[in-house]
């Protein structure tokens, strides 16, 4: 099974966090919404055949999932990413985003399961 986060990442932000209450609570907020955001923009790309902005979409939905450690989603992304610039097929690109879609679900998921136990 894939690695869904990157656990000794994800120690560091609730390292910081014990130094700064509510950065981790913050970061996940914000993590959720961009996210959300992204995903969106990656679909309407996808629909409307933009391989630009598929590509761009990927890529900063790669960083902001590797800030955060959720290391699933950030190497789905990174392969979406790496795929667009090549593949001509839309249909390639859209299971992918699909399988992206499913490891953001399962990242946030485990994100606040940690968090809770924490």
């Amino acid at each position: 099974m894939k690695e869904i986060l990157d656990l000794e990442h994800f120690e560091i932000l609730e390292e910081t966090d014990k130094d700064e209450p509510g950065f981790l609570a913050s970061l996940i907020q914000g993590f959720e919404k961009n996210a959300t955001e992204l995903l969106h923009q990656l679909k309407e790309s996808v629909r409307g055949k933009n391989r630009e902005d598929y590509t761009f979409f990927a890529h900063k939905l790669k960083g902001l999932s590797g800030a955060l450690g959720a290391r699933l989603l950030s190497n789905l992304a990174s392969e979406a990413e790496i795929m667009s610039k090549s593949e001509p097929d839309f249909e390639k690109l859209e299971k992918i985003l699909k399988e992206i879609d499913s490891a953001y679900t399962v990242c946030l998921d485990a994100i606040k399961k940690r968090q809770k136990n924490s």
